[in-house]
């Protein structure tokens, strides 16, 4: 890293929060409602209603302090450690005590809805511990390589010279590596295969109740119907067929990155 770099970078949130108390609104009044009608029930002992009460107050007031210090959240690194502040708390790790500063891209993000991170930074502390580093994912982060590749530059430019890598957790994130790539792949050709298996049944279900399907003694009904549309090749073939294609889709994706 050039020595002119400023070390100091800081990723704050940068979203809005409106939608969570639009989101949250509802729910409360849906709340107060249904604890009113238990309330006014005369069948219903007080102490019900009492305990549903407190149950609903206490969740919706650990959702409300959530979407308050949301705001807050940020990672923050400088030329003496980095610093994750989440919702309820903060950690800092001094950049000596740092062992690892990765991209992590677990299972769940092959299948993960529009919108939501697929891929973040991570760190590992000396004693093998991972956190992550909020706003530093691809859905808030459009350079996130690029940022954490700078991260890495500042950690190796002041860990010091006495710094040395420990085995054990240097083991520790090359297993993560290699289970977040075998079982990410496994969970996309099993969701892929259950999937399309489910469209194929779905097809051969509609397909049967429309009287597609020739009866027994019935011409032949061509290869359209008699081939790509037979149950065999839509509950059997079109799962193959689809599962190759993600996979090689995904396989792209990772050579590419």
């Amino acid at each position: 890293m050039a020595d002119g770099m400023n070390p100091r970078r800081e990723y704050p949130f940068t979203g809005s929060t409106g939608a969570l108390w639009i989101g949250l609104a509802p729910l409360v009044l849906g709340a107060a409602a249904l604890v009113r009608d238990i309330a006014t029930d005369d069948g219903v002992p007080a102490a019900v209603a009492l305990a549903v009460g407190a149950f609903f107050v206490a969740l919706f007031g650990l959702a409300a302090t959530l979407v308050v210090r949301t705001p807050g959240v940020t990672t923050r690194c400088d030329e003496h450690g980095v610093t994750a502040r989440a919702a309820f708390g903060t950690r800092t790790t001094a950049w000596p005590d740092v062992q690892g500063i990765e991209v992590d891209a677990p299972p769940s993000g092959q299948i993960a809805a529009e919108g939501t991170p697929r891929r973040f930074a991570v760190v590992y502390d000396a004693t093998g511990r991972r956190y992550s580093l909020p706003n530093l994912d691809d859905r808030r982060c459009a350079a996130l390589d690029h940022e954490v590749d700078h991260l890495r530059a500042v950690w190796q430019r002041h860990r010091g010279a006495d710094w040395q890598p420990l085995t054990e957790v240097q083991d520790r994130i090359t297993r993560r590596r290699h289970v977040n790539a075998r079982v990410g792949l496994a969970l996309i050709v099993f969701v892929t295969a259950m999937s399309a298996f489910v469209v194929g049944l779905v097809l051969c279900v509609g397909l049967l109740v429309a009287g597609v399907y020739p009866q027994i003694g019935d011409p032949d009904p061509g290869f359209v119907v008699g081939t790509l549309l037979h149950p065999a090749a839509l509950m059997g073939g079109l799962p193959v067929l689809a599962t190759a294609v993600a996979v090689t889709i995904t396989l792209l994706r990772r050579r590419s990155h």
